[in-house]
């Protein structure tokens, strides 16, 4: 057994060097070759020589490079379909493994010797294969997205890998140990090729995703919404980088909150979370120009009060033109913690977000715009009319009820003819103001024409919608003026109220009674409010 101690230091050096430095890291595992190098040392130094050094290999990872206990049974795991393939090589070969094959100086490389030969390399690459699938995709994958996703990479680079080994089988029946020189420089050129192709491949995805993010953003549409346009982008990096969850945050203008605006497939813990510029994690992503990763959260002093004490978090701030929009943000399992290999993937998605974000935010300003009245700032005929419809189609989906309320500033014209029409557009956006700031968030305001103003209120009973026109027209009566000369000059508005579905199962037929209601207002007297 001593003679077998520096083969089996120098392979179990090998091995650790080979599973420390893989040739690719896709999504949240690691790829190398590892197993060839196993599967080496099984043909030159026999099968006890390489299951012993595959373990040592394993246990030497486990202590000095694995820090919590599911790393190391991963790394545990991971070697199982090494051993077992090592049980199979020693029970297709004869004495120590493929060596004991080895002829002598003036025999021939004969049929029998290849046989012999090559058995083992072929039992070896059998189990392993059938170990990689019943053990780490049932025992260590389970429900593992990422490492599903990894098996056909895996047995990819595997067996390239074993292929660069087939050249070297005479050598080290030749040679032993020393065979392990050239074959160390074959499988260093193949790890670079298979990275360089991989790299070219991943290069790719980032510029598809781009350009898909790209098209997305551009797609003029009346109906495109920026959380649209994060969901979509949130859908694209995880063709990059995998992650058990995706958010985006974004800033609110009103307060300067960070909110979590979408996630996939959900916002889990995070939803209704708020957090403040340079406060707790996310707040602090926010204040940076470069992505931020989080190895684990629960052992990490910046994390708020609020913000969940688990997995691996990637950061990335949403910019543009170096105001801050809000903060991408991906979790794992803190056993497979984010790196700089995946924020890298996702430096050429992140900032084309930002532009799109705001993009679209400009185009639905530019909408606004023109669905607004230049006078009043509320809702046009058009655009109201517009919204009416779109409520009406959902209450009648989900047999909800809506109320409309139309609104005529009484007596306008006297204040057109006795102070001009400046004082008479002043009265307008004096009273619209005051119809504006009486609503709920709810509700609908616009400009029906002239001195009529129209509130759609969803979700609304005609008793309720009556209460809040009573307290509207109570409030145009209190604040609905304007100062001329020192004087103040005071106008009221009348109003009628109908409802779907008790008075009109369209938006025509609503509006036509509310608008009976109205007249029915003045007629009493104006200054009132009147029902259907």
């Amino acid at each position: 057994m001593v003679h077998d101690l520096p083969p089996l230091a120098s392979c179990a050096f090998l091995i650790l060097t080979a599973r420390r430095l893989p040739v690719v890291q896709l999504r949240a595992i690691r790829i190398g070759l590892a197993p060839a190098v196993v599967c080496a040392a099984v043909l030159w130094a026999g099968p006890i020589v390489g299951g012993a050094a595959a373990v040592l290999a394993g246990l030497a990872d486990a202590r000095f490079f694995c820090r919590d206990h599911r790393s190391r049974v991963s790394v545990a795991l991971s070697t199982l379909p090494m051993l077992l393939a090592c049980l199979a090589a020693a029970l297709a070969g004869v004495g120590p493994g493929a060596a004991s094959a080895r002829p002598g100086a003036s025999a021939t490389l004969d049929a029998s010797y290849w046989l012999r030969a090559t058995l083992p390399l072929a039992a070896f690459v059998a189990a392993y294969a059938v170990g990689v699938r019943c053990i780490e995709d049932r025992l260590r994958a389970g429900g593992n997205r990422a490492l599903r996703d990894g098996r056909t990479m895996r047995l990819w680079i595997t067996a390239a890998g074993f292929l660069a080994i087939v050249p070297f089988v005479p050598v080290a029946a030749a040679a032993g140990p020393w065979a392990l020189a050239p074959f160390s420089a074959l499988l260093v050129i193949v790890g670079l090729l298979i990275r360089r192709a991989f790299d070219v491949s991943r290069l790719r995805r980032r510029l598809s995703a781009s350009q898909a993010l790209g098209i997305a953003s551009l797609q003029d549409t009346a109906t495109a919404e920026p959380s649209a346009l994060l969901l979509q982008f949130l859908r694209l990096s995880d063709s990059l980088v995998h992650a058990e969850r995706g958010l985006v945050w974004m800033v609110d203008d009103e307060n300067g909150e960070i909110v979590p605006a979408v996630g996939l497939p959900d916002m889990g813990e995070f939803a209704g979370l708020r957090a403040r510029l340079g406060e707790g994690l996310v707040g602090a992503a926010a204040e940076r120009s470069r992505p931020m990763i989080v190895s684990d959260a629960a052992h990490t002093l910046r994390r708020g009060e609020n913000e969940p004490a688990e997995d691996s978090w990637l950061l990335y701030p949403i910019l543009s033109q170096q105001k801050v929009l809000g903060v991408a943000h991906w979790t794992r399992p803190a056993a497979t913690p984010f790196t700089a290999d995946d924020a890298e993937q996702l430096e050429g998605l992140v900032p084309h977000v930002g532009v799109a974000v705001e993009s679209l935010r400009e185009r639905s300003r530019a909408r606004d715009l023109a669905a607004t009245d230049g006078l009043t700032g509320l809702f046009n005929h058009r655009r109201i009319d517009e919204l009416l419809r779109e409520e009406m189609r959902r209450a009648q989906r989900y047999n909800r009820p809506l109320s409309v309320l139309m609104l005529d500033l009484d007596s306008f014209k006297s204040v057109n003819d006795n102070f001009g029409h400046v004082k008479g557009d002043l009265m307008l956006k004096t009273v619209a103001r005051v119809i504006r700031t009486g609503v709920r968030t709810v509700d609908r305001v616009g400009r029906y024409g002239g001195e009529e103003f129209i509130v759609v209120m969803p979700e609304t009973h005609k008793d309720d919608a009556y209460l809040l026109a009573e307290r509207m027209r109570a409030a145009v009566e209190e604040k609905g003026y304007i100062v001329v000369a020192g004087e103040e000059i005071h106008r009221t508005v009348s109003v009628g109220v109908a409802s779907y579905p008790e008075d009109g199962l369209n938006p025509q037929e609503v509006i036509e009674r509310a608008d009976e209601a109205l007249y029915r207002s003045k007629d009493a007297g104006r200054n009132r409010v009147t029902w259907a």
